[in-house]
């Protein structure tokens, strides 16, 4: 009896060991990957990790940018006009089930984000991001465009198309770039849609994203890849814990049938 009892609570020691185990296992798997990303839509770059003209480079491993701040040196290229009709950066990111985008620009009244789903060149869906017009927000799907003065690769203001939902998009207007005289206030776009209504992207689906000044002084293309979000700690260790116990629990039982 007294020896059936110490067999037992060796067991016990061996599931809590191998469980502890597993969990340390997965707490390092977990921590290899990135995070699980989601960005409060008020027009500061902070969660991101980004102070424009400081630092533009996201902390998340899965976020997509670019960088395209004028420095004065490019007077025959874009932007047309200058620092004044600057789109400075663009930056993605994604989880499980949502889109999230940022823009820096000089000036306020962008063209709309054209999304080209499947990276064939045609924008599948656009967001209406130009202030002041009473459908600002709106996501199109197959949107028909409103060519800009300049055309470019980016495809300028949403005439129409199919209503699929609404995006949460705000603007906020930050300092001018160091240096500019006279001074030129930059604007933040950010936005976020639900995956959903972009049509469900797959996990590594490349695309890219497109958006030009109303006349098209400037423009600014981004490629990017989908990713997933990952799952919660928890809901993965739990079930390989509960399996580990399981086994053991069921090993020990027949092992004292088998010597009973």
């Amino acid at each position: 009896m007294f020896g059936e009892k110490i067999g037992g609570e060796k067991e016990k020691v061996k599931i809590l060991v191998v469980g502890l185990a597993m969990t340390a296992m997965m707490m390092m798997a977990i921590s290899t990957t990135s995070a699980v990303v989601d960005y409060k839509i008020d027009g500061n770059l902070s969660e991101w990790g980004v102070i424009p003209f400081v630092d533009w480079v996201p902390d998340s491993e899965t976020a997509a940018y670019i960088t395209e701040d004028y420095n004065g040196t490019n007077p025959s290229e874009r932007p047309l006009g200058g620092e004044a009709y600057d789109i400075e950066a663009m930056y993605f990111d994604s989880n499980g089930t949502d889109a999230f985008f940022a823009v820096v620009t000089s000036f306020r009244y962008t063209g709309d984000l054209g999304i080209d789903l499947n990276n064939d060149g045609v924008c599948e869906y656009g967001i209406v991001t130009r202030p002041l017009r009473p459908n600002y927000g709106t996501v199109y799907k197959d949107p028909i465009w409103s060519k800009p003065t300049h055309p470019g690769e980016a495809s300028g203001i949403i005439k129409d198309g199919t209503v699929v939902g609404i995006a949460e998009l705000k603007q906020v207007q930050i300092d001018s770039d160091p240096g500019w005289k006279p001074n030129i206030p930059n604007h933040i776009i950010e936005i976020s849609v639900k995956r959903s209504v972009l049509g469900n992207p797959t996990e590594g689906q490349l695309s890219k994203i497109l958006l030009t000044m109303w006349c098209g002084n400037d423009e600014i293309v981004l490629g990017l890849k989908w990713t997933e979000e990952i799952p919660e700690f928890s809901t993965i260790v739990m079930p390989i814990t509960a399996t580990i116990g399981l086994f053991y629990f069921f090993r020990s039982k027949r092992r004292k049938s088998e010597n009973s």
